[in-house]
């Protein structure tokens, strides 16, 4: 549980593998932002996260916003999942608060590799929350190929606020 005024910087999260390779809906996250509270994550570095489930429903994400009211300023996330062609889902950002606001500014997010088959989609930035998302100044670029899910490099399917400005999006 996180406590109003909690910050969260300059941290390297690297080489965290999970090696069960069944069909187990694992969620590998780099930084989780879940039990409320508020507070900055700013300056981190999250690279080469890897998941080998073989479940269609497992997911690497680099920064979720669970619940809270968070900034997120500066940091760097590269997802590839090591090179593994297992269909799973890929996010670099997942915001899903449902009330209150996130300002997401000055990140870069780089999601790449292949899917050998399967529908899992994977996103640089994914809005699933109905809160308040300011989205502005990012770098937001997703190099995935393969597979039958789509690859995004900002998607959002939520009601809420959403105010996204001068984002730099690229997708192969």
């Amino acid at each position: 549980t996180a406590l109003a005024g909690t910050i969260i910087s300059k941290n390297v999260i690297s080489n965290i593998n999970y090696t069960n390779v069944t069909a187990a809906a694992t969620l590998h996250v780099g930084i989780q932002l879940k039990g409320g509270g508020s507070g900055s994550v700013t300056k981190n570095f999250i690279t080469q996260l890897s998941n080998a489930s073989t479940d269609a429903t497992a997911k690497i994400i680099g920064i979720e916003i669970y619940s809270g009211a968070w900034n997120l300023y500066n940091n760097v996330v590269l997802l590839n999942n090591n090179a593994s062609a297992n269909a799973i889902g890929v996010y670099g950002i997942e915001a899903q608060e449902a009330v209150l606001t996130n300002t997401i500014y000055h990140n870069t997010v780089k999601i790449g590799g292949s899917i050998a088959s399967g529908s899992a989609a994977s996103y640089a930035f994914y809005r699933g929350g109905a809160g308040t998302d300011n989205v502005k100044n990012n770098i937001f670029q997703n190099l995935r190929a393969g597979g039958t899910g789509g690859h995004y490099a900002e998607f959002a399917n939520a009601g809420g606020t959403y105010v996204t400005n001068n984002n730099y999006l690229e997708v192969s």
